[in-house]
């Protein structure tokens, strides 16, 4: 019999995955052993990454290089040609297509030899052939996982219920903005990502906390201010409910009226002793890296451990991008990847929402400074991960001639909804308070490269 071709492919996608995403590397060190791969070095490195797993180590190239015998397989070169093949999202089916081809082989030049002879033999015994040929039929079963198609009838059943489930208790979560919601069709629901941007001082941070107070009075909300800080996020929280200037409680606090004091600390208690509104501190330095510290793989494990225990609807996370490390596409991308998986159903089953600061020099190249989706710096992940972006503009920003009172929030993404749209809404600056809400009409501008759909 010749021998059977048999391709890599899997194998590289499935280590490479392994390699980018401590999750994955995680369950497939406990799930899968060595002896699945059919090359020597991918037994290699997949017994390398056990150990690190075991060790309780995050994967780094020199790490790994340091567990492995001094041997030919290829060292760092070969490593990053693995990641390069990564794919989280779809790595079940590689891992499946592996064990599949794996078995083939097996099959073909071990097991299916012997049975062909058996055959072949007028002296064999039938109970023999059957032992050989259940033992084929036992490995071809093994290798091939659960079956992925749905029966006509249990899919029709399950569809039926989860619709008549939706009508009883709607998934749909609110802005909290009757005018936003308009235009929104899954709103801020459980399992889903949004993304908020904007240029430096378009009142991205500001439209949030405004976001997360008046939907506190409804959902449990989370925030994690580790850019701005715990206390500045609930003076904008505080200022915009009770309409005090914000720079009261800033450098005019020795300004502050006994009654406004009064209003503050029991607007402040019962907000907070409800546990409407929790706020996450930053990990502890056992897990930071590095000054400042920055946000890494092992302190996304921490976010999602302490988010489950938190039991919160919506959570915000203020400029989640600026504590990374490696600023890379790969890198945010990966990072996107792990949050986008941290909220769904199976896992915390929240509805997060990144706050996200645009290119400033992409943002003012263009005729008009409006947010576009060629201005989320960084990646196209910013774009393809989540299942909303929103952008804030605010006119008197780049035009000192208008009257600071208004904060454009223009859709730049929606999944399974329209856009673009966009709703203009009343700014109060010095309250830091965003209210009200009406539709604003788009232009579509032509850039000098391109036609954006999404071009205000």
């Amino acid at each position: 019999m010749e021998k059977l071709k048999y391709s890599l492919k899997h194998e590289k996608i499935v280590l490479g995955t392994m390699l980018r995403n401590s999750d994955v590397m995680k369950h497939l060190c406990l799930s899968m052993g060595a002896n699945e791969f059919h090359s020597d070095i991918h037994k290699l490195i997949f017994g390398g990454l056990q150990t690190l797993n075991e060790s309780k180590l995050s994967y780094t190239s020199p790490t790994l290089i340091t567990l492995l015998p001094d041997s030919d397989w290829g060292g760092k070169d070969y490593l990053e040609e693995l990641e390069k093949v990564s794919n989280p999202k779809n790595i079940d089916h590689h891992v499946n297509r592996m064990r599949w081809d794996r078995a083939r082989v097996e099959v073909y030049e071990e097991v299916l030899p012997e049975l062909v002879a058996e055959l072949k033999d007028p002296r064999s015994d039938i109970e023999d052939t059957i032992e050989i040929g259940g033992r084929v039929s036992e490995r071809l079963r093994d290798a091939r996982g659960t079956n992925a198609k749905e029966t006509g009838r249990g899919l029709s059943g399950k569809y039926s219920a989860s619709l008549r489930a939706r009508q009883v208790g709607t998934t749909f979560k609110s802005s909290s903005y009757p005018a936003i919601d308009k235009n929104l069709v899954a709103g801020f629901a459980n399992g889903k990502v949004t993304v908020i941007c904007g240029a430096p001082s378009s009142g991205k941070s500001s439209f949030a906390l405004n976001l997360a107070r008046r939907q506190a009075k409804t959902w449990k909300v989370g925030i994690l201010a580790w850019e701005s800080g715990i206390q500045d996020a609930l003076d904008i929280v505080t200022a915009s409910q009770l309409r005090i200037p914000l720079e009261k409680f800033e450098k005019l606090s020795h300004l502050l009226t006994t009654e406004e004091q009064n209003q503050i600390d029991d607007y402040v208690a019962n907000l907070l002793d409800t546990e409407q509104i929790a706020f996450l501190k930053p990990p502890p330095k056992s897990i930071r890296h590095g000054k400042p510290w920055e946000i890494n793989d092992r302190v996304l494990d921490w976010v999602e451990g302490e988010l489950d225990n938190w039991g919160r609807d919506i959570v915000y996370w203020d400029l989640f991008e600026k504590r990374f490390a490696d600023h890379g596409p790969n890198a945010i991308a990966n990072a996107l990847d792990n949050v986008q998986d941290m909220v769904k159903p199976h896992r915390l089953n929240l509805h997060m929402v990144l706050l996200h600061q645009l290119n400033l020099k992409e943002v003012e190249r263009r005729q008009d400074e409006r947010p576009t989706r060629d201005a989320l710096k960084g990646t196209a992940a910013y774009i393809e991960v989540p299942d909303l972006v929103l952008g804030m503009y605010r006119p008197a920003v780049y035009d000192p001639g208008v009257e600071d009172n208004i904060i454009e929030i223009i859709c730049l993404k929606q999944r399974k909804g329209p856009w673009p749209w966009k709703v203009i809404c009343n700014w109060e600056g010095k309250h830091t308070r965003v209210s009200g809400g009406r539709q604003g009409k788009l232009v579509i501008l032509k850039d000098e490269k391109d036609d954006y759909r999404d071009g205000i």
